[in-house]
């Protein structure tokens, strides 16, 4: 309601009382979405860094990298990936977030730099965590 009323400072203060609570996902992506509708870009990077601090997960270091890339800011969302990296240790080698790390470089047009992702995620995820199972062809008779 106080969105449709212009009152953006109120929407703010609200968003920002109910993110102490540490909600789930959905109300920072509220909170996100309508910052990004009012233009403040500084503040929706802000409010990633804080997502990211509650729930320092692979997937919210990809959300934060996402919207940099979003906003064309290649070299932004790089460090999100490489933050996701050293921050999170082991817990970000995960399938899924090297297959999107590699292809935002391969977006990018940085082939080197996607081999070596490639190459690095080959050597490093666990195979007993791998989502893909290649399993030997059966022979049929």
């Amino acid at each position: 309601m106080e969105e449709m009323l212009g009152e953006n400072d109120r929407v703010r203060a609200i968003f920002k009382d109910w993110m102490t609570w540490v909600p789930p996902e959905n109300a920072w992506n509220a909170y996100l979405k309508f910052e990004e509708r009012v233009g403040t870009l500084d503040l929706c990077r802000a409010i990633l860094e804080l997502f990211i601090d509650h729930f320092p997960t692979p997937a919210s270091y990809l959300k934060a990298a996402k919207f940099e890339e979003s906003h064309r800011n290649r070299d932004q969302a790089r460090l999100f990936y490489e933050r996701a990296l050293a921050e999170l240790g082991p817990k970000a080698f995960d399938e899924y977030f090297f297959i999107q790390f590699t292809k935002f470089e391969l977006r990018h047009k940085e082939y080197d730099r996607a081999k070596i992702l490639f190459k690095y995620a080959l050597d490093n995820i666990p195979k007993d965590l791998s989502l893909i199972h290649i399993s030997e062809p059966t022979r049929r008779s």
